[in-house]
């Protein structure tokens, strides 16, 4: 019989000890992380890169640009939260403007020839993201549009008695 508490009581302690996460990252973790920035520098400044989706989602409060390669590694991140807008003024066309303007500038800085656009919901960033793209020179090799139309729409609320 004592033998099975000294064991349970080994168990308990040696599981405590294998909360590794908690404790801070490792330096192999740390390495990691230099080492996938490495890589990610190395492809972007490799020449075959030309090519590149852009994937624009939009809600009622913020909007999301996003720039992949083919094989769906995101390269950059742009939002109108991201730029310090906050609330309301994340909905305005000026943070659409210029969050699709930081898009714009690293399709400029890699020299990305073709681009694959695909939208996702309805708001103003898709009008504000292809006036900015006119400005460059890129082929635009085709446009998806991702948002969900509903055939007959969603119940009524029920109007108030007056």
């Amino acid at each position: 019989m004592s033998s099975l508490k000294s064991k349970n009581n080994n168990n308990n302690t040696s599981g405590i000890s294998n909360f590794s996460f908690l404790t801070k990252p490792t330096s192999s973790y740390k390495n990691k992380k230099k080492k996938m920035k490495k890589q990610r520098n190395k492809f972007l400044n490799s020449k075959a890169f030309y090519k590149a989706f852009i994937y624009i989602k939009t809600n009622e409060s913020n909007s999301f640009f996003s720039v992949c390669d083919f094989k769906g590694n995101i390269l950059t991140i742009s939002t109108c939260g991201r730029l310090q807008d906050q609330s309301v003024k994340k909905k305005n066309n000026m943070a659409l403007y210029n969050a699709s303007e930081k898009i714009i500038y690293f399709i400029k800085e890699n020299k990305i020839k073709y681009l694959f656009i695909a939208f996702d919901g309805f708001g103003l960033a898709r009008k504000a993201f292809l006036n900015n793209l006119q400005k460059i020179n890129t082929n635009i090799i085709e446009i998806r549009d991702y948002a969900s139309v509903p055939h007959n729409g969603c119940r009524l609320k029920k109007q108030k008695r007056l």
